[in-house]
């Protein structure tokens, strides 16, 4: 450990959102958050952190069935647990379209 990580021991765990470690912490926290949450209609995330707003974008299948879009209600509601209360949540659903068969 180096003396300037001792000094910074005792800080948050979360860094001030315009480091780019907080985008390291979000990333890790939707990770971990989206361990066992993923279902066959999820084609893609995207995390973000703009202030104090966690923005999670899902693109999702136009199909998809309502257990797995509560999966990543829950996945959501997990990523801002692990921030202060100060912060907030925007999530989005964004319905892809389906694969084209050529």
């Amino acid at each position: 450990m180096f003396a300037s990580d001792a000094r910074n021991a005792t800080r948050s765990t979360l860094p001030a959102v315009s480091n780019p470690a907080g985008q390291a912490d979000l990333r890790l926290s939707v990770q971990r958050a989206l361990l066992g949450a993923v279902g066959d209609s999820l084609d893609g995330a995207c995390a973000d952190l703009r202030d104090e707003l966690i923005i999670l974008t899902w693109y999702v299948e136009p199909d998809m069935p309502e257990d797995e879009r509560e999966a990543l209600e829950v996945a959501g509601s997990e990523v801002i647990a692990d921030f202060p209360s100060s912060f907030g949540i925007d999530e989005r659903f964004i319905e892809s379209e389906k694969n084209a068969q050529a």
